[in-house]
């Protein structure tokens, strides 16, 4: 399974004011890499950044994960 999680940030520099965090996220979502035994492991996958220009630029950063996990053959229960 994927999951993306953006930051959006209204700075001068974007990318460097989310900095903080876009770390704090990563490590919360990596502390535990079984997400209490549900899963075998999450593996960051890419960090996009896109930038939209108004007022005061705006900051897109966007962190994908995969989470490996494993059901039984016929039981998406277990």
């Amino acid at each position: 399974m994927t999951v993306r999680i953006t930051v959006i940030e209204r700075a001068d520099i974007p990318d460097q004011a989310a900095d903080d965090t876009v770390e704090s996220l990563h490590s919360k979502v990596m502390n535990d890499l079984t997400l209490g035994g549900y899963a075998h492991d999450i593996v960051p996958v890419r960090t996009e950044f896109e930038f939209i220009e108004a007022d005061k630029a705006l900051g897109l950063i966007s962190c994908e994960y995969e989470i490996r996990y494993r059901t039984e053959v016929a039981d998406l229960t277990q």
